[in-house]
């Protein structure tokens, strides 16, 4: 999710809490992005809500819900409880700001298109290159194709401090006597790029990769303090070294710089979005 996505999505949440206040804090939907959620905010206003009787309502998110909702009787008593305990909007507030959520909604949508397609055009591109991250799974071509356009040749770092240096990826050091703080901050130098790259895939294989969720979950139980934080860290660090063992440092850095070429024209893109 690019940061163009996540600022869009906060503008809609937050002109959603305008228009209706308690729809985050209560949930109707688990998603408020989802369907039948952004068809009750964006097509209706709270007024035509607060008018429809429960079986219209329960009917339309049934409709809207492709019949997937267990009980929608039960999510639209959850729907009238939201409406009900909302502050109240003044009618003519209350269609600019439905008429708002709208195109926020659109332009979000558009945003996600021009992604996909992004997406698709770097795969294109980076297919034909030595791709030796592309095995661990729970990586994708786009993840893959921004660390290895960064990074361009693992042999320039002899061992992953060297590479967490280059990255950004260590503390600060704040000792005094025996005692070690652990209120270090990262110090974020470096390349902004690879780190954010490297940040996203180590969140991705968290998930989807048991050898690095095992991994993230032994350094998330070694300290009390900032558990998430500092495993996804070190889960970072230990991706791009990892594949290096099983090949990648034998690649070449003439195969892999056309591969930097593309991911520069992908880069200025989604900095111009």
């Amino acid at each position: 999710m690019g940061p163009c996505v996540v600022r869009e999505e906060l503008r809609f949440q937050a002109t959603a809490f305008l228009k209706c206040s308690d729809w985050q804090r209560v949930k109707p939907f688990a998603n408020l992005f989802g369907a039948t959620s952004l068809a009750l905010l964006t097509e209706f206003t709270v007024a035509e809500l607060k008018a429809m009787s429960p079986l219209e309502l329960a009917d339309l998110i049934a409709r809207r819900g492709r019949n997937r909702f267990d009980d929608p009787t039960a999510t639209a008593r959850a729907v009238q409880d939201v409406l009900r305990t909302s502050y109240p909007v003044d009618p003519t507030l209350d269609t600019l700001l439905t008429t708002t959520l709208a195109l926020s909604a659109e332009h979000l949508r558009m945003i996600q298109r021009l992604i996909k397609r992004l997406d698709q055009q770097v795969s294109r591109a980076i297919a034909p290159f030595p791709n030796p991250l592309i095995t661990v799974k729970g990586l994708g071509p786009v993840i893959t194709a921004g660390i290895l356009a960064e990074i361009v040749d693992i042999t320039r770092f002899p061992d992953d401090p060297q590479l967490a240096q280059y990255m950004g990826l260590t503390w600060e050091k704040r000792a005094t006597g025996r005692f070690v703080s652990q209120n270090t901050r990262l110090t974020k130098v470096g390349n902004v790029y690879l780190r954010y790259y490297t940040i996203l895939g180590a969140d991705r294989l968290r998930q989807f990769n048991l050898e690095y969720q095992a991994y993230y979950q032994r350094k998330y139980h070694e300290v009390p303090k900032h558990q998430h934080k500092r495993a996804l860290v070190l889960t970072a660090r230990k991706l791009p070294m990892s594949p290096a063992q099983r090949g990648w440092a034998g690649a070449r850095p003439s195969d892999l710089c056309p591969a930097h070429e593309e991911w520069a024209v992908y880069r200025e893109t989604s900095d111009d979005s």
